[in-house]
């Protein structure tokens, strides 16, 4: 009897321990859902910090100052577009120098499997048209917006480029 229940008990550890799989463990090195990578140029193609630049998103009352020629932004997964308000001069204390430029991203998502472990992951791919400036107040500072790599799936290059 003895003899059965080590068997059986060996036999159950082996099965436990060919039951493990690579994927049970998602490690901070597997790639996520990407965010949009920007870079920001002059006319001559130069790169460039914006002045005192600021970021609204959509349906958020606090801008995130910025002081880089790159930045690297969130994409809503479940949502066709992305808006954000540019903001030059914004991240100073003087609203009333504020020029407010309003860029729009339409995409489609595909959700692509990662693992086991750590599930899927979006894949964003800018529509032709995307990103869009709207153009209201007539004081634009951003003057065009160049698609470099139109599908966002990793945050190693730079997916748009601005010329201010």
């Amino acid at each position: 009897m003895i003899s059965y229940k080590k068997g059986f008990f060996g036999l159950l550890a082996a099965v436990a321990l060919c039951s493990c799989e690579k994927d049970d463990i998602c490690t901070q090195d597997t790639p996520t859902t990407p965010n949009i990578v920007i870079e920001f140029y002059d006319a001559n193609n130069n790169l460039v910090v914006p002045n005192q630049l600021a970021l609204l998103p959509e349906g958020y009352d606090t801008a995130i100052g910025f002081n880089a020629s790159k930045i690297i932004l969130p994409l809503q997964i479940n949502a066709e577009s992305t808006t954000y308000q540019f903001i030059l001069n914004g991240a100073d204390e003087d609203a009333s120098n504020d020029n407010i430029d309003t860029v729009n991203f339409s995409y489609t998502t595909d959700h692509v499997f990662i693992s086991k472990a750590c599930g899927f992951k979006a894949v964003f791919n800018l529509l032709d048209n995307s990103p869009s400036l709207d153009v209201n107040d007539g004081n634009t500072w951003i003057q065009n917006i160049e698609v470099i790599k139109q599908t966002i799936d990793n945050e190693t290059e730079t997916h748009v480029k601005i010329f201010i």
